[in-house]
């Protein structure tokens, strides 16, 4: 089981008690109104400020291409 979060800091923070960093993934959730959109990559960098960057690279990158079989077409 995967867990999205949209703008729940506190998420970042129980990580460990879902399955550990593999198992969150950053949601921006746009265009509905709960969306952080245009101002995804603050909440972003807010949540993981006190994260190693590989962490934060599977919360908002690597876990959502493994999760969902989704080419990367950039090196992140």
């Amino acid at each position: 089981m995967y867990f999205t979060y949209i703008n729940e800091p506190h998420a970042v923070g129980y990580r460990s008690f879902i399955g550990g960093d593999h198992k969150l993934m950053f949601a921006t959730d746009y265009p509905h109104s709960a969306s952080p959109w245009p101002e995804s990559m603050k909440v972003v960098e807010r949540d993981t400020a006190d994260l190693p960057a590989e962490v934060t690279r599977k919360l908002i990158h690597d876990n959502l291409t493994q999760v969902f079989n989704v080419p990367s077409p950039v090196l992140v």
